[in-house]
């Protein structure tokens, strides 16, 4: 199966690019991105780099992406180029998140429904989609929502997946809409589409500086879904290659509600550099915690921040995570490989 894959230099895609790679051994893949692969991306596709096709572009230019989609004889699409949430970008330039999030999605998906010969598209949308909605109950929060995002990212993630939902009444497109809880592990990095990082990111850095880890103690035992890119990635390939499907949206998350004090526990582990200062909350601490570096994947459980019901993908593909010990432990591998985001691991 050949394969276009947007935003395939960020973080999550290229993990999408690399799971594809080693799933199958024929297949060939067209990585766009607005930036260019580096040496961390050729080392991380090592084995099946000569089977990656790097173009740089932009995602909003249909007429390119249907040239891409024709000159490589694609099979589907998996659409995942994005700017992801953050206050200052929002504040600054929130027309930004419509027209990549949302007129980026709407040509790709012109592109796709004008190519006779390809009807297959994956759009890789965000439980920010949930937003903080405290009724999805004991079961975790279930694809049928209710969706009630917040901020500007999430708003035009749930936007482009009701584009991608019409597209497919209108114009008989086989589309599959995953939606993922946050991610750590291989390839995070602040680029101009991501800017916040995850909790094992930063712990990675204090332990490459060895410099503590600081957090406040009113948030350990606060907490969200989280789950590691590279079995995100399996999760989109297992989604993306089946012939056919049952329902057109799904979870793919760890199912499970992970504290900040059970991270920590499992990144000391992984990380054996690494130390954590805990410090008491002063009164403006407590009001504004999530603001706190340390503390970037930790929130209330309602919505987007509780765990997420993962029923569908694992009835109907047999996927689910690996234990968050053993996905922390392969992030530290490829750390100690290929170096930590902040100097040598």
């Amino acid at each position: 199966m050949n394969v276009l894959v947007t935003g395939g230099a960020g973080f999550l895609m290229s993990n999408v690019v690399r799971a594809w790679l080693m799933r199958d051994a024929s297949a060939r893949i067209i990585a766009l991105d607005a930036v260019a692969p580096d040496g961390s991306h050729e080392r991380f596709w090592d084995h099946g780099l000569s089977r990656v096709r790097a173009v740089v572009g932009d995602v909003r230019d249909a007429e390119m992406v249907a040239d891409l989609i024709a000159d490589g004889a694609i099979d589907c699409v998996v659409h995942g180029a994005a700017l992801t949430h953050d206050d200052t970008r929002e504040a600054a330039d929130p027309s930004g998140y419509v027209r990549v999030n949302v007129e980026g999605t709407l040509a790709v998906l012109e592109a796709v429904r004008r190519c006779p010969t390809m009807r297959q598209f994956t759009y890789v949308s965000s439980g920010a989609v949930y937003g903080l909605d405290a009724t999805a109950g004991a079961g975790g929060q279930q694809e049928d929502g209710p969706l009630d995002p917040q901020e500007l990212y999430g708003i035009t993630k749930r936007a482009a997946e009701d584009i991608v939902l019409r597209y497919s009444a209108l114009f008989g497109l086989d589309v599959r809409v995953i939606r993922l809880s946050a991610l750590f592990g291989p390839m995070e990095r602040v680029t101009g589409a991501r800017s916040s990082t995850s909790t094992p990111f930063l712990a990675a850095q204090c332990a490459a500086s060895r410099t503590p880890l600081v957090v406040s103690a009113s948030a350990l035992d606060l907490g969200r879904d989280i789950l590691s890119a590279e079995d995100a990635a399996v999760g989109v390939c297992d989604v993306t290659r089946a012939p056919g499907t049952r329902h057109r949206v799904y979870n793919v998350a760890s199912g499970r509600f992970t504290t900040l004090r059970m991270m920590l526990s499992h990144l000391t582990d992984a990380l054996p550099a690494l130390e954590i200062a805990t410090q008491a909350d002063s009164a403006d601490d407590a009001r504004g915690r999530r603001g706190r570096a340390a503390e970037a994947d930790v929130g209330p459980a309602l919505g987007r921040f509780n765990a997420y019901c993962c029923s569908r993908v694992k009835a109907e593909f047999g996927w689910t995570s690996r234990p968050l010990s053993q996905q922390l432990e392969s992030y530290a591998r490829w750390l100690r490989a290929d170096g930590a985001p902040n100097g040598p691991f």
